[in-house]
């Protein structure tokens, strides 16, 4: 801004200009709210009830106390913040200081009200300011157990924090680069941080400083004591009142933005105010105090800065005082004051005194900046504002013999043309003084009125929402300042704005047109891509021309302007343009009529188009390719420098005369391709002149000609447009001119292109030959124009974005018919015919490239930087709570490590009734309830008698995670409660309590994976209500199948940390609507209601020594299901040893015959789960026991009866029970499939009921149910674990339908067995034989899988198939294996079938060295495949696959001898042997199969032929695999060795011969990703198919490699590391005794830790921990950019367990490996819906390449199915 009076104070010292400021004060957000509260007077200090100081954690005694003020200045959500804009994560965001973050955003927003990118600013850019003590550090983060522990020694908590570095990370988060330093001065901090700005920009430190401070007090809201002399006793601060007692702290922030005066004004700032005179002091010893204030030194301090200001102290006219309404240090203030602006006057109150005070309270170390900005406010509204709570002076305050009288009521600031000045005080305890002499802004220069004729405002933001905030603020600033300068508001808007990927912009004439246009639904807006796209210019061709074209942007654009008298000079006076371009209204008509011919048309389009291009260049935007449109090419040329600009002139000034010499021709436009148009040509003299795009072309040649084509064309319906052109350009009409045009050009320089544009000519990129041969011109003058052909080739390469140079939109039109509705084209100048201006339009088109990524310099005229709205701050709760009751992890000794003694391993639940609700109860907001009957909306409607604004919904509306999305999709209300449990019936049976899952346990994992779906989940509140799942008195627990809801609460909150849940049980006549509303509004914890009261659940602890007997009698009959696991045979085996119990182990899968154990061992070893069970029970039987093993799925009432019988037909009867099945939960609620949940319920749930079923009417000594201390304490990623566990204390404590005690026993984490080692490998399979097959490999056939054992020995297999001396089975041996397994498990269908196999990948080789033996199974899960082995007791995955049976249909037929005639024969030199491909392998004489080859350019033939050794199998195998090996890898593509990677298909139709032929098609070649792909048919010597294979897959590997690993001994199964907290089997059944032996209840913990110390590990898992481990972001990668790759990036992420996978990060890279590969596409085709070649990972290892491959694919199934759509008969109108 340019400034009158600017003059430097005295002794030169320079003023500082204040150009921008911010504060967040108490009661005010923004400098506007916080100015209309100094002028109304408005005193804002926060008064708060007794119930809201206790919930601040204030208690009862300092309640009590008589001296205790519940009052307080707080900052509004000052707990809140926009982390995403500053680039912080949630957890970062959590633990920075809440004053470190207000501070960020305040001086991020006073940057803006100076109008400061600082992104962009090349200046130097000081920080100075200081902050309060870190209290949230300790009050907070290390009162949070789980947080505190989990972060110990993270760096991360000191440095967002330590007072330190409060200004360092403004700098590091602006990038701001001059000084940064944190100053601790106490109270005058903040104005001291000022001085400290000043003096750096007056020594050349820095060219911009910002200077302010910060406060926060915490707990936020909480009151205070009043202390007499030092805190208000009654929460009001009163400065210079005789009334004064104290002051009261509080909290805000604010930032002054500071520039050198002169620097201000040349760079057009807006200056708020002046500093003239600063100066700061400590006041030593010389006062009563280390605290107290000294007159002395404030009378230096104030005397300094009035020295520097060099000002008269009687043109002061108000002083903003330190003022803190104490009685000692107001009279202090203003002896010195007075001192100081009295000394050598004689005139008496001519200064206004105030302090902000009185309105705020102090704000400690913001206190100062907060008065600064108060002072400036007034100078800049030349008004003094009222200083509140004053009645009367302090008696110890002489007023009436000071310069000063109290400004009490708001004033003008009257002047006798002096400057406006005032004085700032702030001092702190110790003796820091600080005070500042401000001027007001000098007035602004007047500048002319502004004409230019539109303006470009350009606004951007973080998100969409902020987006649209941004627009709408704008949008209300220029409504409600209609006289705005729309130049300084889009100035502003380009150098003083942050460009953000979210951006918009509007064009404009005036503010009015602004505002609407930013709130036009239509407004032009997006989000711009990861990669931003390359440009291309344009250039249109003759035609489009008008007179009066560029007039606007000749007048108003320089370089513009430049650029056409360049070319008019060159052109010469006869040739000069600017008449016609340029004419006045009177001469338009002519003008434009001229503009028309030949001659003259094309030099003035050249000049056009030239210069526009100069423009947009001028602007940054370079071409990365362009085409041209007939003449339009020459542009193109002159711009690549293949023509110098006076040649190019020359030249087309020479092409237009020759041209516009011959005979009058004329042009047709028909809307037909080019070969339909072509056959009508046919001796009329009529050619194709331009192809535009596709279904279009134009047509020229005589008069009589185009008069015949378009007879021709009128006759069969089709109409044509004929041309405003005086000739028949690009038709045989030109040939006479060829050579002589061909010779202008052959006369003048020519150079290769510099920069890429595509030839009129082909349609392609112009080569340089092409661009520099005088023939192509000629041929370009005389050819048709391809200019479609040309929008085609560049479309092909890459992202673009078209820019027309020229005039109209014809290329723009054009060019947009084959992009895709997203493309970015834009035009310069309007077509003749358009009532936009060229200003309007050029800067639209600016506007619109800015805003799809195309970076660029904004065009518009200068102007001056303008306060405007700042950024809209998106702002969200990032708040750690600390632990109830104040615990401070920090003050409390260590807590005991190691495990706890046996003896105090033991807890139970013990209720604790909770205090009353306090107050009257009141619902805010809005809420959804979910109902299903009476209750539920009985409930609702006590809420809306509350005050709530209540949403009912069924449970219905939550039958999946579909539905839920649905409602979600609606709105979601902060509050949601979940009350279909009310009016539940109780579960009598089995399927009753599983039906109850469907609206309690799936439909609230429906809603949370909802919620979690959310683009930007907002903060949710989630009451979970049960009718009866709690024991409180006895006999009311009457739903324990509502207990898995506690799977919710417990777990989701540790997962999605947006959510907060409780659990309320509230059965019926024990809690009324009434109640429970109230409940949900007040209350905070997890609770029972009863009878009125209020209950809480805690575990005491128990111990129990080891001198107990009873509960387990010798020789006992037991059940133990689960019985294989290790839980349930630890248990079983103790029974045994002790007590020579008669068991019988229960397990889904049994064992096999005892005839088999010893084979069995042999191959899968005495530590897998099988081998531990038969080795297990060889011992109980050793002990005297007697064990029986059952088969039976536990969740089947049937099944169970048919073992009962079994077991009382054998034993007589059962003692005891113990229910050890389970199956482990895993994975984060938000991906849990339902069917996935329901696995982990069904054993516990419907076991434990199917076993009351079959059991319950046996007398029974205990039924034992082994749950979890997950149950108790939740879990990360258990959500249907500790769900399934609750259900087993619940029922357990319900205790209904047994004939017998029933107790629950909540195990902690055994080691060495349980759940927590057996899941980290594959179930156990099938281990009882069902049938025998006849198979060389496959023996025995099982429910679920085939099986085999093998060794090189005797199977040839191994033997003649090896890799580095071992032997391996070949790909294609697994492939008939897997064949046999699902004809043998699979049901067959009706009618003739064969089995088909598909996305078989190969995971790893099967080897099996001399000497040792592997079990070799094919596992068979509905459609799905896996081959497995066994050695040394280790199991190893190899193959994965699906299979089916599909029709058999007739066999293909392939013409052989075609295929042998266009192929080269190349012999058979049996490749198996001698190298190539299969170099690595050495192979046996099965392998001697290969005959003659032939090969093509993408197809290779090969005979096979069963060598003499190999044809005694031929009937034992249906796919031999040597021979099929030979025909799929006889191939001679590839260098180096090959394995195979996958089969995408193979479908079997007859066995393999003796002889037959295999014909290979390559579908890909191997190139730098080592991956060749092939389709083959094996067919017999007549063609027929008898084997088909699609996308077989070959990858080249590293040899080293591949042969350490067959050659590498199976690594040992190891039991689980020792932990610490962990259960060892002895000690688990030791303690499983003493349970049974002391009644200890229903529900025991069983833990090596205690209750407390378990939930604060647990809960210490958090979606945020997990995220804080997680490992470094990629580098130089880029973001999703499309709905697909974020998808893709999910799933990937899910899968690899990486938290954020960028589009351009290698799967492998991430730790993918083959087997996850199979997982990742097999859920990426349920993601995307589309059928991913198994092979595609590895070509396209990338999120990036894996979408493009999707919508290849896409298209393709598009393309297919458009021809089978069948035609829909049209519905009659009614």
């Amino acid at each position: 801004m340019n400034h009158e009076g600017t003059d430097t104070g005295a002794d030169g010292v320079e003023p500082i200009a204040i150009v921008g400021m911010a504060a967040r004060v108490p009661g005010a957000n923004d400098l506007d709210q916080f100015w209309h509260n100094l002028v109304d007077g408005v005193e804002s200090i926060t008064f708060y009830s007794k119930e809201e100081q206790l919930a601040l954690g204030v208690t009862e005694d300092e309640m009590d106390d008589p001296s205790w003020v519940s009052a307080a200045p707080v900052v509004d959500r000052m707990e809140y913040f926009d982390a995403g804009l500053f680039g912080m994560t949630a957890r970062e965001a959590e633990l920075t200081n809440p004053q470190h973050r207000l501070f960020l955003e305040v001086a991020h927003t006073a940057l803006e009200h100076a109008g400061y990118d600082p992104t962009t600013h090349t200046g130097s850019v000081g920080v100075y300011a200081g902050t309060g003590a870190d209290h949230y550090q300790w009050t907070n983060l290390a009162r949070n157990a789980a947080l505190w522990d989990a972060a110990a020694g993270n760096l991360g908590i000191s440095s967002s924090n330590s007072p330190d570095y409060v200004a360092t990370l403004v700098s590091y988060k602006l990038n701001l680069r001059g000084p940064s330093l944190t100053v601790h001065t106490a109270c005058s901090t903040s104005l001291v941080a000022v001085h400290l700005a000043v003096e750096s920009l007056r020594n050349a430190e820095c060219d911009v400083a910002l200077g302010g401070g910060v406060c926060v007090e915490l707990p936020h809201g909480r009151g205070y004591q009043g202390l007499e002399g030092y805190t208000s006793p009654d929460g009001h601060c009163r400065p210079f009142d005789a009334r004064a007692d104290g002051t009261l702290w509080g909290s805000g922030a604010g930032v002054v933005v500071l520039k050198r005066l002169s620097d201000a004004v040349a760079d057009g700032d807006t200056v708020h105010g002046l500093i003239l005179g600063n100066a700061i002091n400590n006041d030593g010893s010389d006062k009563v105090a280390f605290s107290a204030p000294s007159v002395e030194g404030q009378i230096e301090c104030v005397a300094q800065a009035l020295a520097v200001a060099g000002v008269d102290p009687r043109t002061v006219g108000y002083v903003e005082a330190h003022g803190t309404g104490t009685a000692l240090g107001d009279p202090i203030e203003v002896t010195a004051l007075s001192a100081a602006y009295g000394h050598g006057v004689t005139d008496r109150q001519w200064c206004g005194l105030g302090s902000v005070k009185s309105n705020l309270g102090h704000l400690s170390q913001a206190a100062g900046v907060v008065g600064l900005i108060k002072a400036v406010l007034a100078l800049e509204h030349r008004l003094i504002p009222p200083t509140i709570n004053f009645d009367t002076p302090n008696p110890a305050i002489d007023l009436a013999n000071s310069p000063f009288h109290i400004a009490t009521a708001l004033s003008k600031w009257q002047t006798d043309g002096t400057p406006r000045r005032a004085g700032v005080s702030s001092f702190g305890i110790g003796g820091t003084n600080a005070h500042l002499v401000l001027q007001e802004a000098p007035e602004p220069r007047v500048r002319p009125a502004d004409t230019h004729p539109a303006h470009l405002l350009a606004v951007s933001a973080h998100d969409t929402d902020a987006l649209t905030a941004a627009c709408e603020r704008l949008a209300g600033h220029l409504e409600g300042n209609p006289d705005a300068d729309l130049a300084d508001v889009a100035h502003t808007l380009r150098v003083g704005r942050t460009a953000h990927p979210h951006r918009a912009m509007v064009v404009a004439r005036d503010p009015e047109a602004a505002a609407d246009a930013l709130r036009d639904r239509r407004l032009r807006s997006g989000r711009i891509g990861d990669v931003p796209p390359e440009v291309a210019l344009l250039f249109s061709g003759q035609g489009s021309q008008y007179a009066g074209m560029g007039a606007e942007l000749y007048r108003t654009e320089p370089v513009f302007r430049a650029a056409v008298d360049e070319c008019a000079e060159l052109l010469g006076p006869d040739l000069d343009p600017r008449p016609l371009m340029f004419a006045p209204d009177e001469e338009w008509e002519v003008a434009d009529e001229r503009l028309r011919q030949t001659e003259v048309a094309q030099p003035a389009l050249f000049t056009l188009e030239y210069a526009l291009a100069a423009l947009w260049r001028d602007r940054g935007v370079e071409p990365a390719a362009m085409i041209g449109h007939s003449v339009g090419e020459y542009v193109a040329a002159t711009i690549a420098g293949v023509f110098t600009l006076p040649d190019a002139l020359r030249l087309v000034a020479t092409r237009g005369r020759l041209m516009g010499s011959m005979p009058p021709g004329e042009m047709l436009a028909v809307q037909l391709d080019e070969t339909a148009v072509e056959p009508l040509l046919a001796g009329t003299g009529v050619t194709v002149a331009t192809v535009n795009a596709p279904g279009t072309c134009v047509v020229a040649g005589p008069a009589e000609g185009i008069a015949e084509v378009a007879d021709a064309l009128s006759a069969r319906g089709i109409s044509g447009r004929r041309l405003r052109t005086s000739h028949a350009f690009h038709s045989a009409m030109m040939d006479p001119v060829l050579d002589e045009f061909a010779a202008a050009v052959a006369a003048v320089p020519r150079r290769a292109p510099g920069i890429r544009f595509l030839s009129n000519v082909t349609g392609d990129w112009i080569t340089d030959e092409q661009a520099t041969d005088p023939a192509y011109w000629a041929e370009h003058l005389r050819r048709p124009v391809r200019f479609g052909d040309c929008v085609t080739t560049l479309l092909a390469n890459g992202t673009w974005a078209l820019v027309e140079c020229g005039p109209g939109r014809q290329l723009a039109g054009l060019a947009r018919k084959q992009l895709p509705k997203d493309g970015l084209v834009v035009h310069s100048l309007p077509g003749g015919s358009e009532r936009a201006g060229d200003v309007a339009t050029l800067y639209a088109g600016a506007g619109q490239l800015w805003v799809g990524g195309v970076e660029l310099d904004l065009p518009g005229p200068p102007g001056r930087r303008v306060p405007l709205p700042t950024y809209p701050y998106q702002r969200v709760r990032y708040w750690v709570e600390p632990d109830p009751f104040g615990t401070s992890v920090v003050a409390t000794p260590a807590p005991r490590r190691g495990p706890l003694p046996l003896d105090e391993w033991f807890a139970v639940p013990a209720w604790r009734q909770l205090a009353p609700l306090p107050g009257p109860a009141v619902a805010t907001g809005e809420w959804l309830v979910v109902a299903d009957g009476p209750r539920g909306t009985e409930l609702a409607d006590a809420l809306r008698t509350l005050g709530g604004a209540v949403t009912e919904v069924p449970a219905a509306r939550l039958a999946d995670r579909e539905s839920g999305e649905a409602l979600v999709a609606e709105g979601v209300p902060a509050r949601i409660v979940h009350a279909a449990a009310l009016d539940a019936d109780p579960a009598a049976d089995l399927d009753a309590a599983w039906r109850a899952q469907d609206t309690g346990f799936f439909a609230l994992l429906a809603l949370a994976q909802a919620l979690a779906g959310r683009d930007t989940p907002a903060p949710v509140r989630l009451d979970v209500l049960s009718a009866g799942t709690e024991d409180v008195l006895g006999g009311d627990l009457t739903h324990p199948e509502q207990a898995t809801l506690d799977g919710i609460a417990r777990v989701l909150p540790l997962e999605l940390p947006w959510l907060t849940v409780r659990r309320v049980d509230a059965p019926a006549g024990h809690a009324t609507a009434a109640q429970v509303a109230a409940e949900l509004c007040a209350g905070d914890d997890t609770v029972a209601l009863r009878g009125g009261r209020r209950w809480s659940v805690e575990y005491q602890p128990v111990t129990l020594d080891a001198d107990r007997d009873g509960g387990i009698r010798d020789g006992g009959r037991y059940l133990v299901t689960g019985g294989l696991g290790g839980v349930g045979i630890s248990l079983a085996e103790d029974l045994a040893a002790r007590h020579r119990a008669r068991l019988v182990l229960l397990s889904r899968s049994g064992l096999p015959d005892r005839s088999e154990w010893d084979r069995h061992l042999a191959a899968h070893g005495p530590t897998s789960r099988s081998g531990r069970a038969i080795t297990a029970i060889r011992r109980m039987e050793a002990a005297g026991a007697t064990v029986l093993v059952e088969a039976a799925d536990v969740t089947n009432p049937d099944a169970l009866r048919a073992v009962r019988d079994r077991v009382v037909g054998e034993l007589g009867g059962l003692d005891g029970i113990v229910h050890a099945a389970g199956v482990p939960g895993g994975g984060m609620a938000e991906i849990k499939e339902r069917s996935v949940a329901a696995g982990v319920l069904a054993p516990k749930l419907a076991g434990t009921l199917a076993l009351r079923q079959a059991f319950g009417d046996l007398p029974l000594d205990f039924v034992a149910l082994c749950s979890s201390v997950t149950g108790v304490a939740g879990g990360f990623g258990q959500v249907d674990y500790c769900a399934a566990n609750a259900f087993l204390d619940a029922h357990a404590r319900a205790g209904h339908g047994w004939n017998g005690r029933v107790v629950s026993l909540d195990w902690g984490g055994w080691l060495e067995v349980g759940m927590a080692v057996e899941t980290g490998g594959p179930a156990e399979p099938d281990l009882v034989a069902l049938g025998t097959l006849d198979h060389p490999v496959l023996r025995h056939r099982g429910a679920r899988s085939c099986w085999g054992t093998i060794d090189p020995e005797t199977l040839w297999l191994l033997d003649e198939h090896r890799i580095a001396g071992v032997g391996v089975v070949p790909g294609t041996g697994h492939l008939d294996c897997a064949r046999v397994a699902l004809a043998a498990c699979l049901p067959a269908p009706d009618g003739d079938a064969v089995i088909e196999l598909s996305d078989v990948a190969f995971l790893e080789p099967l080897s099996v060295p001399d000497g040792a033996v592997a079990e070799y199974r094919v596992e068979v899960s509905d459609a799905q495949f896996t081959v497995t082995s066994r050695r040394d007791g280790v199991r190893r995955e190899h193959v994965r696959g699906t299979g089916r049976w599909v029709p058999a249909a007739a066999p293909a037929r392939v013409d052989l001898d075609a295929i042998r005639g266009r192929l080269t024969p190349v012999g058979g030199d049996n490749a198996f042997r001698s190298g190539g491909r299969t170099s690595m392998l050495t192979f046996g004489p099965r392998w001697a199969a290969l005959g003659e080859t032939r090969v093509g350019p993408d197809e290779e033939l090969a005979e096979v032929r069963a060598p003499e050794a190999a044809l005694a199998d031929l009937d034992r195998w249906v796919l031999h695999p040597a021979l099929l090996d030979v025909a799929t890898s006889f191939g001679s593509r590839g260098e180096g060795s090959y394995l195979p990677l996958s089969y995408g298909r193979v479908t079997v139709h007859g066995r393999l011969p003796a002889r037959f032929v295999s014909h290979l098609r390559y579908t890909g070649d191997a190139g730098e990703t080592g991956v060749l792909t092939a389709d083959l048919s094996l067919c017999d010597e007549h063609g027929t198919e008898l084997v088909s294979v699609a996308d077989f897959v070959l990858r080249r590997v590293d040899t080293g490699a591949v042969s350490a690993g067959v050659t590498a001994a199976p690594e040992t199964t190891e039991a689980a590391p020792a932990d610490e907290r962990g259960i060892r089997p002895a000690d688990g059944a030791e303690a499983f005794r003493r349970v049974l032996a002391a009644d200890l209840g229903p529900q025991v913990v069983v833990n090596t830790e205690t209750v407390d110390d378990l939930m604060a590990r647990i809960r210490s898992t958090t979606t945020e921990s997990i995220a804080d481990e997680a490992p470094a972001e990629p580098v130089e990668s880029a973001p999703a950019a499309t709905e697909l790759e974020a998808t893709i990036a999910g799933v990937w992420s899910r899968m690899l367990g990486v938290e954020r996978v960028e589009v351009d990060d290698d799967f492998f890279d991430l730790g993918g490996n083959s087997l996850v590969a199979v997982q990742l596409i097999a859920q990426l085709r349920k993601a995307v819906g589309v059928r991913l070649p198994m092979r595609s990972l590895f070509e396209q290892p990338t999120v990036a390449g894996l979408a493009a491959r999707v919508e290849q694919l896409r298209a393709k199934e598009s393309d297919d199915q458009g021809s089978t759509i069948p035609k829909l008969a049209r519905r009659a109108k009614s």
